[in-house]
């Protein structure tokens, strides 16, 4: 195969998508060529010597013009969402504001339609890594059967999942499933089960996987007790229980923290106790993350997010043998469970972690003998080596349309 167009959002920088870059050396061993079309194309240019940039370029045509030779697709999309979505008084009312979305993705994909014709159907193959706004001017040419390429999407947590959006609705989303790519790949048996159970479309799953980099050293028992957690300060990744269940622990503790986000300054770090110490580091890159995992001795790793696909954070964890805490929504109990880790459930009881994590003080064996399980879970279904492999030979490589 030669060439392989990737569409991501933002990737490649130095913070944007940074599990992408676990993923493209594979694709460097089949492809002669990795060219990245780039969603987010106002962020600042980051160099990577080995793929291309697919910048596209859009024509003279008036915004007018465009919409309306192309008001009929427009429609049949609207009448498609009224009558299958369950919200047409959501689409009827946002209607200005979707037609203004729509232009743009026509827009898109007008300027697609005029790159690709640089390329040769038989030996490219396009991969949209998410399936939502990326995937969408791709699905219109789909619709207007000017896209002879063969197109495989990934689709992962909250480009599959309504209820991680604010307004409950991926927009035009049975639209795009009648013109859906040639193969659609869920990450997760969840996101398998939405896509059978509200659209009755069948897809395959494909798991992430991270590099291996080794077991982390088993921490002291002397020591306080050190967790982790990894995630954007945004409401949904509910940061906030985690400081309301450490407020509520006796024991000494350091909390260590890597993320960012607008709740950062809202967030009532400072209610802490005495006795628990935290670090917060902000957004760090990629490769330091992973560093910082193999070399600082964390006996677990917290996420209590509401709403989720399977988080990368919490495989890279595991692959060094660090057990989890975490909320059983989305895909999680797919990689987490009560033998490798613990799993509660989403409206959980803050009494239930804090006395949890006492208890682990308390008898610091609890934590290490789920170590060697949560590394044997991670090596089983989420390794790097064994599941881009797998991907590329059984999705990607293939590009018979």
């Amino acid at each position: 195969m030669k060439n392989v167009i990737l569409c991501t959002n933002a990737y490649p920088g130095p913070y944007e998508e940074p599990f992408l870059a676990v993923e493209v050396p594979y694709l460097e061993k089949i492809f002669s060529k990795i060219y990245v079309q780039r969603y987010e194309t106002k962020l600042t240019p980051y160099d990577v010597s080995n793929i291309c940039m697919l910048n596209l370029r859009y024509n003279s045509m008036k915004l007018r013009t465009l919409f309306w030779r192309n008001k009929g697709l427009l429609i049949k999309a609207w009448l498609t969402e009224l009558f299958k979505s369950g919200r047409p008084l959501f689409y009827l009312s946002n209607m200005k504001r979707f037609i203004h979305i729509w232009v743009g993705w026509l827009q898109d994909s007008s300027a697609w339609e005029e790159a690709l014709k640089s390329f040769d159907p038989k030996d490219t193959v396009i991969y949209s890594y998410w399936y939502e706004n990326q995937a969408m001017p791709l699905s219109i040419l789909n619709a207007q059967n000017k896209l002879n390429f063969t197109w495989v999407s990934r689709a992962h947590g909250w480009d599959v999942d309504k209820r991680q959006r604010n307004d409950g609705v991926i927009p035009f989303r049975h639209w795009m499933l009648k013109h859906k790519p040639d193969k659609l790949v869920s990450i997760s048996e969840f996101g398998k089960n939405i896509f059978n159970n509200d659209y009755n479309v069948d897809v395959q799953v494909q798991r992430l996987g991270t590099k291996d980099f080794g077991m982390a050293s088993p921490p002291s028992l002397t020591d306080p007790l050190s967790i982790v957690s990894i995630s954007s300060l945004i409401p949904l990744k509910r940061v906030h229980l985690i400081i309301d269940c450490l407020k509520q622990c006796n024991v000494p503790i350091v909390w260590t923290h890597f993320g960012e986000g607008p709740l950062r300054g809202e967030l009532p770090w400072e209610s802490l106790p005495k006795n628990i110490k935290v670090i917060r580091n902000g957004h760090i890159e990629h490769d330091q993350l992973l560093r910082e995992l193999k070399r600082t001795t964390y006996d677990l790793m917290i996420h209590l997010s509401e709403l989720e696909g399977i988080p990368v954070s919490i495989m890279e964890c595991m692959s060094f043998g660090i057990p989890v805490i975490a909320c059983d929504t989305g895909g999680i109990s797919e990689i987490v469970d009560n033998d490798c880790g613990w799993l509660l459930p989403v409206n959980f009881e803050i009494e239930r972690v804090s006395n949890l994590l006492d208890e682990i003080v308390q008898n610091r064996e609890i934590a290490n003998q789920k170590r060697p399980l949560a590394r044997a879970k991670w090596e089983k279904e989420y390794q790097a080596d064994v599941n881009f492999p797998a991907f590329i030979h059984s999705f990607l490589s293939n590009n018979k349309k």
